[in-house]
Parts: structure tokens; C-alpha cells; sequence
């Protein structure tokens, strides 16, 4: 197949006009005073966006080579989502900024190699500064300041600290879509999944047509339940101490099932049968949480041989109270030894650090929270489908923002903090190019502080000055264009965002720089479309 190639100051300047198109399309959102974009996608009616992330996915170029900057860009600002969960916009900005501001360097016969160096050393310098500027989260006001700004809503960013604060830096805060009109709010104690009672002959309150008991134990299983045989060891060793009994396991069905709900009806038992939450893999990660959370053995166990026919009473979990209804259960008091428990813990934080995927992480918080037992629910609903969207990203960059926060501390927001970074950068050491590249972060560093100047209504230029000459907690009130104390104001960003904003911007950007030459598939040809897209061939 043909291809196209561009070469030297051609490829840079393809590049940059991608970079410049995806910044101008994202800059709207940018600051308090951000506004929507308005996108069509493939096969989809419009959507209204703010968040930097979705803009930069579905933002496709017919050039194909302006494209690649864009996909470059994608790939720095999708690095962040990941980190933080928010700081897209940040990144895409500063990315283009640093391209765009050594275009003028480069025509003039810079070393692209050092331009980059520069950059680099720069930024480990401007990084240490943000770090070592940044204070604890100290209450749960500054926690709001920080939601509120990633939320630009102060009802919003309040609901969502509350929250946080309430289940932990490492509980599990789940943002999901709702039918209704508000955002609603729910702490949910104890391990909660989404499996109910497998009969209504369970069913212990016929009014709210719910399934309790107390103080039960619990057998914990992967396998499928289907003969009495099966459960027959378990129902000996319970029955004797008058104890009720819960059974998790992958699915109970047949004459194992009817024979529990004979059982429960005749009053012989007090017994529930739930599903194990989740399936497959998950499942067996979801039994062993549970087996943390409520002392048992998941049977059958290879490690000490046990099975269904040999079980003991010591095999099986407890818990103080279990609640199940038709699609949802709780249990709460389970008795986990404390030690299994944080084991579990630091497994499932390793692994929210390498995932790679914001699916992937959710899942895994989800499964943290329970362990803690807690879980906090932020049900966001709307007039439209549109609406829901829009306030769903809002709320879950909220989330993101108070996490990392918690994690990394604050700093002054509205681009204050990198204007301060940035004209503390010192730059004695480097020369000629690599001083050249330094300059133009420092330069690039003002590119958010200015952009939300300019979404204000404000002039950049004299906004940027006035910040320089102020003290060293001052930042830009965006909504009155005044000069205003951080954090008496609450307008405050999470300092480990703006240092992974920064490096992933100046990795991107340093890249973009040292491209001589690009090859590219001609436009309309089937095999540029982009894997994860969903049009056919024909």
C-alpha cells in the first residue's frame, strides 16, 4: 500500500497544527468558567463534554499526520486518567504549549536532542519544587476546596468530600448513572455486592420482602451446589449449634437448592443461599476478599486438602448480621483476622498501582472498600442523557481529585502553582540549547494560568503579572478576576496531579520534538482506522 511521508520542518509543522487543533478544542472546558464541547462520534448522536480525556478520544483529524499529534497527545493525557483520574486538560495544554513555543527555535537551527534535555532537567527541578511546596489535607473543608474545583460545583464538590472523608482515602467511592433528577448519596456498611437471595423461600420479611440473619456462619464455595450431598457436611456440623447459616458459592440450583428451601420453610434451619459476587477469575478474587473479611476457608482448598464432604466448623466464616433482598446483599460484622485483612489490603493497593485500565481500578477500589467495610455510593441523575453525562464526569474527577489530595496534599490552583514552580526554576547550570529548552518550560509552565485568564474574560498577559508580583499562596479567583488567598478561598489542586500533569507533558512534548520524519497511511484508507472504533468493512 502507498504511504505518505513528511520530512524536517514539513512533519514538524503537521504535527504542531494537531497539537494546536486538539488544545483549541479543549481549552473551552478549562478553569471555573469552562465550558462544553459539543461532539459527534461515529455511529452516535452529539454529546456534551468537559472533560479533556473524551474530547481527545474522539477527536479525529482527516490529515494524517495532524492526526498523530493528536494520538500523541491521547496517549499522555490517557497516562494521567489513569494516574489521577483528572489533570487531562492540564497535560493536552501544556504538551502543545511546549511544542508550539520551540517551533521558533528549531526553524532557526536548535539542537531538537538538547531542546529536549532541557526540557527534562527542567521538569525534575519544577516537580521537586511542586512537591516540596505542597501541604496535608488537614480537614475536611479543604477536602470540599479540592472537589469543588475538579467538580466546578460546590454542592457537588461538598457531597462528594463528605464522602470521601467518610469511607477513607482507600475506601471505595462508586460514581453511577441514575434514574433520577439530583445527586444522591449513600454509605453502605459492611461487604455489600450485587447477588440476592436465590429463593424467595429465603425471604425472612415478607413486607420489605428482605432476608436477615443473625449472627450466622458462612460457607464460602466456588464450586456449583446442586445435590444435597454437597451441603449435607455443612447442614451436620451447623445444625447442632442452632446456628443460621449463609452459603456463597458460584450458584446453588436443583435439589440442593429445593432442599434448603424445604428446610428453611419447615423451620429446620435458618439458612440463606446467595451467588459469590462476581464470575470466573473475579469471583475467586471476591471469595478470597471475603474469606479475609470473615475468617473461613474457601472449599475446596489445596492447600489443606479440604472439601465439601470433610468440612469443619472451623472452615466456616462469621459474621454478626447478613441482609439480602432479590438483587442485592450485605453483610456486616464479619470476624477476619485483622492481619488477613491488611494482607488483602496491600494486594489489592499494588495492584490498583499497575493497572492499566479506570475500569480495572474501580473494580479493584470496589473490592477495597468492601474489605474496609464501607462503600459510598454517588448516584448521579439529570433531566437528559446528556446532562447525566456531563455531571457523571464532573463527579468522578471529584473523586479522583480528593483521593489524590489525600495521597499527595495541595497546592494553590488555577495555574498558580506552576507560575510559582517555574520562575523558581534554576537555570544557571544549563547552556546554550538546553538552557533554550529550559526557558521554554518555563515559559509553557504560565500556559494554564493564562488559558483560564482567558476563559474569564480576563487579559492573560497583565492577569500573569500581577500573580508573579503577589505573595506565595495567592492564586486567581477566576469568577471575580481578583487576586485572592488559595486557601482561604479553597482554590486548591492536588499537588501529585499537577507533578504527573507535568512530566507526562514534557515526555509527550520532548518526543514530538525529535521527530524528523512521518510516514502516514493516505487519508480514507480502511487500514487507519483505529482499533478500538467501531466501523465495519465492507
Amino acid at each position: 500500500m502507498a504511504k505518505l511521508i513528511l520530512t524536517g520542518r514539513s512533519a514538524q509543522s503537521s504535527l504542531l497544527r494537531g497539537a494546536t487543533s486538539l488544545a483549541r478544542a479543549v481549552s473551552p472546558t478549562f478553569g471555573p468558567i469552562g465550558r462544553t464541547v459539543i461532539m459527534r462520534h461515529r455511529g452516535q448522536g452529539p454529546d456534551l463534554t468537559s472533560d479533556g480525556f473524551t474530547i481527545c478520544r474522539r477527536f479525529e483529524l482527516f490529515d494524517p499526520f495532524e492526526d498523530m499529534a493528536v494520538r500523541f497527545l491521547e496517549e499522555a493525557a490517557e497516562q494521567v486518567r489513569e494516574a489521577c483520574g483528572d489533570g487531562t486538560t492540564t497535560t493536552i495544554l501544556l504538551a502543545e504549549a511546549l511544542v508550539r513555543l520551540a517551533q521558533p527555535s528549531l526553524a532557526m537551527g536548535a539542537d531538537p536532542m538538547a531542546l529536549a534535555r532541557g526540557m527534562r532537567i527542567g521538569m525534575e527541578k519544577v516537580v521537586a519544587a511542586l512537591h516540596d511546596a505542597a501541604s496535608p489535607v488537614k480537614d475536611t473543608a479543604q477536602l470540599t476546596s479540592i472537589a469543588s474545583v475538579a467538580a466546578k460545583d460546590q454542592g457537588v464538590g461538598s457531597a462528594v468530600a463528605n464522602m470521601v472523608d467518610q469511607v477513607g482515602a482507600d475506601g471505595a467511592v462508586i460514581a453511577i448513572q441514575s434514574e433520577g433528577r439530583d445527586l444522591e448519596c449513600e454509605i453502605i456498611e459492611g461487604f455489600h455486592f450485587d447477588h440476592g437471595a436465590l429463593s424467595p423461600h429465603f425471604i425472612t420479611d415478607r413486607t420489605r420482602m428482605v432476608a436477615a440473619l443473625e449472627d450466622p456462619y458462612v460457607l464460602l464455595t466456588g464450586k456449583t451446589l446442586e445435590r444435597v450431598d454437597d451441603i449435607l457436611p455443612a447442614l451436620q456440623r451447623i445444625l447442632p449449634t442452632a446456628r443460621t447459616l449463609l452459603i456463597l458459592a458460584k450458584d446453588v440450583k436443583g435439589e440442593a437448592l429445593t432442599g434448603l428451601a424445604m428446610n428453611k420453610e419447615r423451620g429446620h434451619l435458618d439458612v440463606l443461599a446467595v451467588k459469590a459476587p462476581d464470575s470466573g477469575g473475579r469471583q475467586e478474587d471476591r471469595l478470597a476478599d471475603l474469606s479475609a473479611a470473615l475468617g473461613g476457608t474457601v472449599i475446596p482448598d489445596e492447600e489443606t486438602g479440604r472439601t465439601l464432604s470433610s468440612i469443619q466448623l472451623h472452615d466456616l466464616g462469621r459474621a454478626s448480621r447478613v441482609t439480602s433482598d432479590r438483587y442485592e446483599t450485605t453483610i456486616v460484622g464479619g470476624w477476619g483476622d485483622k492481619k488477613e485483612i491488611d494482607h488483602r489490603t496491600a494486594l489489592i493497593r499494588s495492584q490498583i498501582e499497575e493497572a492499566q485500565t479506570d475500569q480495572y481500578v474501580r473494580y479493584l477500589q470496589k473490592r477495597l472498600g468492601a474489605l474496609q467495610g464501607k462503600t459510598a455510593f454517588l448516584r448521579v441523575g439529570g433531566l437528559t442523557e446528556s446532562e447525566v453525562k456531563v455531571r457523571l464526569s464532573r463527579v468522578r474527577n471529584a473523586v479522583a481529585a480528593c483521593r489524590e489530595a489525600l495521597r499527595s496534599g495541595w497546592l494553590p490552583g488555577a495555574g498558580a502553582a506552576f507560575v510559582r514552580a517555574a520562575s523558581a526554576l534554576e537555570t544557571s547550570r544549563l547552556e546554550r540549547d538546553e538552557l533554550t529548552g529550559a526557558r521554554i518550560l518555563q515559559q509553557a509552565l504560565t500556559s494554564p494560568l493564562l488559558t483560564i485568564a482567558h476563559n474569564s474574560g480576563l487579559e492573560p498577559i497583565v492577569t500573569l503579572s500581577r500573580l508573579v508580583d503577589a505573595e506565595e499562596e495567592t492564586t486567581l479567583d477566576a469568577t471575580t478576576g481578583e487576586l485572592v488567598s488559595a486557601l482561604g478561598t479553597g482554590i486548591l489542586d492536588p499537588a501529585g496531579t499537577l507533578e504527573t500533569t507535568a512530566l507526562s507533558a514534557v515526555s509527550v512534548a520532548a518526543a514530538m520534538l525529535t521527530i524528523d520524519a512521518a510516514v502516514a497511511i493516505p487519508p480514507g484508507s480502511a487500514a487507519r482506522l483505529r482499533p478500538d472504533m467501531s466501523a465495519k468493512y465492507e
